[in-house]
């Protein structure tokens, strides 16, 4: 398992009235004929369909394998370059399917519709690495916005925010200095004074 996330507050994408979720074998098929090295196997980690009964509020997300999964946030800068050009590169190969298939006929034009629904770059937020490769999560769900990922997806957020953040010396709160100006005298009660520095 890498994350739960929550479904409150999100809809999840439909393809053909069917939630997207369901046709993941042929998302991995896809993918697999936009780069059959494999690359890409787990760009999308496999949303656990058991675990999406009516009312549920939390989905779990899983790949293929069973090693430790960094989130976006905890990498060197270094190593987010690096994940920011391999999740670049593979969208790019995404549209680039999506646009060269869309006006053919039969299965390629299905699947560029079903991955112009799904294949929406995501933000840091939903961007976990396993053995070194990027895994996305709470793809196919849009929040109300209709945007994909957002800040307060993980069941658990504030409490992984909090181990994450490096803490950080609190500063000493500086009082405000308190400017006391004399009013300036003048004989004249009506005669406008100015103060020259």
């Amino acid at each position: 398992s890498i994350i739960k996330t929550r479904t409150q507050g999100f809809r999840v994408s439909t393809f053909r009235n069917q939630e997207v979720h369901k046709y993941y074998n042929h998302l991995q098929s896809v993918m697999r004929s936009i780069d059959s090295s494999g690359t890409y196997g787990d760009l999308f980690a496999k949303p656990e369909i058991d675990a999406m009964a009516v009312g549920e509020t939390e989905i779990e997300w899983t790949c293929s394998s069973s090693s430790k999964a960094v989130h976006f946030s905890q990498l060197s800068d270094v190593e987010k370059n690096r994940i920011e050009k391999s999740v670049s590169d593979a969208y790019a190969r995404i549209e680039a399917y999506i646009a060269e298939n869309r006006t053919k006929s039969g299965k390629n034009r299905d699947y560029a519709q079903f991955l112009s629904i799904v294949g929406k770059r995501p933000d840091p937020n939903q961007i976990w690495v396993v053995n070194g490769k990027p895994i996305i999560v709470q793809w196919g769900f849009v929040d109300e916005n209709g945007l994909m990922g957002s800040s307060g997806i993980y069941s658990d957020w504030d409490s992984f925010i909090k181990d994450i953040r490096k803490a950080e010396p609190e500063k000493p709160k500086e009082e405000p200095v308190k400017v006391v100006e004399e009013p300036a005298k003048s004989e004249n009660m009506n005669e406008a004074v100015v103060a020259v520095p």
